[in-house]
């Protein structure tokens, strides 16, 4: 077994929707699950933090007052090239429909997801995400006696 230490290697996840109970419910949730969590009203408010600190995952919802979660996407993806980290953005709306789905993909979006979300399924999809984004374990530091468990391949370090 690797000497390392397999602890949760945490998401910074931004949550934007104008509805505070949304906000308020899912960031709930991703703090169970040990992911770092900001949170923006509006959209202006999510490209502030965006500028700040570049989330890993952005959950954006479409509908919203002033800057709409087209709009928003757009500016993530600008604000983010030039060989920045670029963020999984996913569109977590009430827009259900093939003719919500592609301008969605046409602003940025990498997923589409329909309100109300299943818990499970987000879990799930931030459980591959985080698997993704987590650091390698250097080839030195696991046993050459025991293979080891691809389900221990994570390593924690958000700083």
């Amino acid at each position: 077994m690797s000497r390392h230490d397999f602890k949760h290697h945490s998401l910074l996840v931004l949550v934007v929707d104008d509805f505070a109970d949304t906000v308020e419910s899912e960031a709930e949730l991703l703090c169970m699950l040990g992911h770092k969590v900001r949170v923006a009203l509006c959209g202006e408010e999510a490209l502030r933090c965006v500028a700040m600190e570049r989330p890993d995952v952005v959950l954006l919802d479409i509908r919203m007052p002033g800057l709409d979660g087209f709009v928003v996407a757009q500016s993530i993806r600008e604000l983010c090239a030039g060989g920045g980290k670029q963020p999984l953005i996913v569109a977590v709306t009430g827009c259900g429909t093939e003719a919500d789905r592609l301008p969605s993909a046409e602003s940025g979006f990498d997923l589409h997801l329909v309100k109300p979300v299943d818990p499970a399924m987000l879990t799930g999809l931030l459980e591959r995400f985080r698997r993704l984004l987590a650091p390698p374990i250097p080839a030195a530091e696991l046993d050459a006696e025991e293979p080891p468990d691809c389900r221990q391949c994570v390593v924690s370090g958000w700083a």
